[in-house]
């Protein structure tokens, strides 16, 4: 599959320098232990992003909101 990429919407990032937003999830690489060899070893840290939450709880309140006002329906 050779899908084309667009620049405008891709880049790279270093997850250790700053993290990023994919997909409604906050992306960073944090520090955990060491490996045998002495090199630092990172593990992907993933969080749901303040954006997406905020929606969530928005959406859940006029969930909320519709079944209080109808609660025959339910």
């Amino acid at each position: 599959m050779k899908l084309p990429i667009s620049t405008e919407k891709s880049k790279v990032t270093n997850l250790k320098k700053q993290e990023s937003e994919f997909l409604g999830f906050s992306l960073k690489a944090t520090k955990k232990g060491k490996r045998k060899n002495g090199n630092t070893r990172y593990i992907a840290e993933t969080h749901v992003s303040l954006k997406a939450l905020e929606k969530t709880k928005q959406d859940l309140a006029k969930q909320v909101k519709k079944n209080t006002e109808n609660p025959e329906l339910y």
